[in-house]
């Protein structure tokens, strides 16, 4: 922004130890995808003030979704402001299970600006290509 702050942000990580194919992720349950999210949930809740020294504030779950053909877990949540930053952020982990290619996708946005920012971070999430 103008005062030189970060309102948005991607990032991607690598996960080497991805043990869940394309095809596993496509044949998940709902259940699956909700035992998913209740792990992701606690993992985070157990995580983020100790590590990171931010909070959850908001939880709104994970889905399965196809995204030009690749199946992905989308976990979106809304967490409090990190040290130096201001304002609150939603944010849309993106979790692509491909055994040793496994990638997790993190985007973000301050929640002021989300009028802007979240239909570019939508057209940026929807031309994931593997």
């Amino acid at each position: 922004n103008d005062a030189g702050k970060s309102v948005a942000g991607i990032t991607v990580t690598y996960l080497p130890d991805g043990n869940l194919s394309q095809n596993e992720i496509k044949a998940l349950s709902p259940s699956d995808v909700n035992a998913y999210d209740a792990s992701t949930k606690k993992a985070f809740e157990e995580a983020t003030l100790r590590l990171y020294k931010w909070s959850i504030l908001a939880w709104k779950g994970t889905t399965k979704e196809t995204i030009n053909g690749t199946a992905v877990l989308i976990t979106e949540y809304k967490r409090s402001q990190t040290k130096g930053s201001v304002g609150n952020y939603w944010v849309r982990l993106l979790t692509v299970f491909n055994g040793p290619k496994s990638f997790r996708m993190t985007v973000s946005y301050r929640e002021d600006q989300e009028y802007v920012l979240r239909p570019i971070c939508d057209h940026i999430i929807s031309s994931l290509r593997i």
